[in-house]
């Protein structure tokens, strides 16, 4: 990794992946800006401009705007590509609400260096008191080789939402890559719209069809080389229906929305007779 050198931060480039923003984006920028070299938005097609171009008029980013929403996976990749272009060895993926602690994106390089990882993520949710290999990173301060990256294919835009970090980090296992979790790389991050209940965060019934459509889908591609991280996804699907049922006033429609992804990932797949559980 000839790449960790005493200004390290030359070599990345951080991509957003944007739609409709709201101010916090302008946090997340500012976050950013000197813990990296280039910052890069990748806007799906969103219809209020207001934030974007003040992010773009305020700190000089570029932005490249797709005009409609294409969907989390071919933003990265779009972004992934410019980096390629540019010559970063480094991307930082991120999500546009998520606001890096000053030290971050350090920690991640340094981690990555001592653990011969390819890939080193936050510790949002902080789960752990030391840095570890884990199964998964979350999309969002993720810093990954771009090698590595365009080695499995960038990411799968067939997930277009949700569970594209799952796929991404379990390619990159199967490629033989080591991927880890650092426990000192914080951030402010922003997990999901509230619900009327402070102990259960919800989506909107879109979200739910492709949780749903791609629970499956990721089951149905990596039930044989990841078994376990399948059987505890399983659980997670399970946990979250349970939830809606308990604590959401909209659960009617988003049965519907996930009843709707489980058939279209069947019509998709139409070998599949039926999955083992959930």
């Amino acid at each position: 990794m000839d790449f960790f050198e005493k200004d390290a931060r030359r070599d990345i480039c951080a991509v957003i992946v944007s739609y409709n923003p709201e101010p916090l984006l302008l946090e997340n920028i500012e976050a950013l800006l000197p813990q990296i070299h280039r910052c890069l938005v990748v806007d799906n097609g969103s219809t209020e401009q207001t934030v974007l171009q003040e992010a773009k008029r305020k700190y000089g980013i570029d932005v490249i705007e797709l005009g409609e929403n294409k969907g989390i996976a071919f933003a990265l990749n779009v972004g992934l590509e410019y980096c390629a272009q540019k010559g970063y060895p480094l991307v930082l993926t991120m999500d546009q609400d998520t606001v890096l602690f000053t030290n971050a994106v350090e920690c991640l390089l340094k981690a990555m260096l001592k653990e011969g990882a390819v890939s080193a993520g936050i510790n949002w949710d902080q789960s752990i008191s030391e840095t570890k290999c884990v199964e998964y990173l979350i999309t969002s301060g993720n810093l990954v080789t771009v090698e590595a990256a365009k080695s499995i294919g960038g990411f799968d835009e067939a997930l277009f939402i949700d569970s594209v970090d799952f796929d991404f980090c379990l390619r990159l296992q199967d490629k033989g890559f080591t991927i880890v979790k650092v426990a000192d790389a914080g951030a402010k991050h922003n997990l999901g719209e509230k619900t009327g209940s402070r102990w259960f965060r919800t989506h909107s019934a879109f979200r739910y069809y492709y949780i749903s459509r791609n629970h499956f889908y990721i089951l149905h591609k990596f039930e044989k080389s990841h078994r376990w991280f399948c059987i505890k996804k399983r659980i997670a699907f399970a946990r979250e229906i349970v939830l809606l049922t308990l604590f959401d006033r909209e659960r009617t429609s988003k049965y519907k929305a996930l009843l709707q992804g489980y058939r279209d990932f069947k019509a998709t797949y139409p070998e599949r007779r039926g999955v083992k559980g959930i």
